[in-house]
């Protein structure tokens, strides 16, 4: 199932409904959700992780947001949890997923800014970590997408910091010690 939450609708107005297309009827419901409703916005990020929607940040109507949502699939329900450490400034359009099973991984977004910052949440621990790539790094960028395959890091395309659409693509190596050591 394809599980799409917030945007923008045609008058403009942000969202926070959920609506959930099955992949073999391609027909959409919407599923009554519960818990403690994140507020409508567009532009989040977010991605899937032992059995949740993992949301971060977005545009919302009081402007950008760096909170952490995390959207039960089974039960529908929303909830808010509490982490430790310095979370990312806030921002719309970053680009996460999950390494190593557990650690959520932010790149860039934008604020007043285009940014090209790495951040790592550790979702079992729910705690903030410090990252300091090494080697080149990706330009600033938003509306980007990043997936891990086999230890590797993949960065692609986005808008960069003129406005302008990019291809380009990025990979590094993250060694699973070397995540688990940053947590430590």
């Amino acid at each position: 199932q394809l599980v799409i939450f917030g945007g923008r609708n045609a008058d403009k107005k942000r969202l926070a409904d959920v609506a959930v297309l099955d992949l073999d009827s391609f027909t959409w419901k919407r599923p009554a959700t519960s818990g403690m409703a994140p507020s409508p916005r567009e532009a989040a990020a977010a991605v899937y992780h032992a059995g949740h929607m993992v949301v971060f940040a977005g545009h919302a109507t009081g402007g950008r947001t760096n909170d952490l949502l995390l959207l039960e699939l089974s039960g529908w329900t929303w909830s808010q949890p509490v982490t430790n450490g310095t979370a990312p400034s806030p921002r719309s359009n970053a680009a996460i997923t999950v390494a190593n099973g557990h650690y959520l991984i932010i790149h860039g977004g934008k604020n007043n800014f285009v940014l090209d910052d790495v951040h790592l949440l550790d979702l079992l621990t729910r705690s903030w970590m410090d990252v300091n790539p090494k080697g080149m790094l990706p330009p600033p960028r938003h509306s980007h997408c990043l997936h891990v395959h086999n230890d590797w890091l993949y960065l692609f395309g986005g808008v960069d910091e003129l406005g302008a659409a990019t291809v380009s693509l990025f990979k590094a190596f993250i060694s699973r010690s070397a995540i688990d050591r940053a947590g430590a």
